[in-house]
């Protein structure tokens, strides 16, 4: 039996636009108490990193912070730990 993965990277094969956008909505009303609208989370989606979190009121050192540690992830995804990552995801099921 052959098991295989597949990356719908394009978003083609599934939308999780709402499932996306939902997840947003309650990270953002847990972490500022704001309630955003569909189109407010459109506008926010559209905006760089520095732009989405000024938006929502983060300060300049908070925002530092994140860019820090977004850097700080994409410097340790290397193909073997996303392979990894992967793997270790399977293993739970």
């Amino acid at each position: 039996m052959k098991k295989c993965i597949v990356f719908d990277v394009d978003k083609t094969m599934v939308d999780s636009y709402m499932p996306e956008m939902l997840s947003l909505k309650d990270a953002i009303k847990n972490a500022t108490g704001r309630i955003l609208n569909e189109d407010d989370l459109k506008k926010l989606t559209s905006l760089k990193t520095n732009e989405f979190f000024k938006s929502l009121n983060f300060n300049s050192e908070e925002i530092s912070i994140i860019n820090k540690e977004l850097e700080e992830e994409k410097a340790c995804n290397t193909p073997e730990l996303i392979s990894e990552k992967i793997n270790n995801m399977l293993m739970v099921r």
